[in-house]
């Protein structure tokens, strides 16, 4: 779903929503100003919002979208091809992938990280 956005709003939404990051700490990543950061960010969420409530019959049980009529027919089109995953693994398989489970735990520890520095703000880093 994140694909029906582009790049620059998919960022803003994945860096606030999944990180978790503040409109600051985020700008500052992104080098453009909390404002800008705000507004991209604020329409990431309508684009976002509204192709849910068109399309997703989880948000809108008037939509017809439905994942298990979506999944099996892409299946069939060879637009998902269930050994080659994109985006996602299998759980079981990820177990025996050293390399993915270390980035895993690099990108948990990077969360509670994150999290200890929003809970102690006198130790907030310097922007560049």
């Amino acid at each position: 779903m994140l694909l029906c956005l582009g790049r620059h709003h998919r960022i803003a939404f994945v860096l606030a929503e999944v990180f978790e990051l503040t409109d600051r700490e985020a700008a500052a990543i992104l080098a453009v100003s909390p404002a800008a950061f705000r507004k991209r960010l604020s329409r990431a969420r309508q684009r976002l919002y509204g192709f849910m409530r068109r399309n997703c019959g989880l948000v809108n049980s008037a939509a017809s979208c439905r994942c298990e009529r979506r999944v099996s027919r892409a299946i069939e089109l060879g637009r998902i091809q269930p050994d080659h995953l994109l985006f996602a693994g299998h759980a079981l398989a990820t177990r025996h992938n050293p390399s993915l489970m270390q980035r895993v735990k690099e990108m948990e520890d990077l969360h509670e990280a994150a999290a200890v520095f929003r809970g102690h703000p006198q130790y907030a880093a310097v922007p560049a």
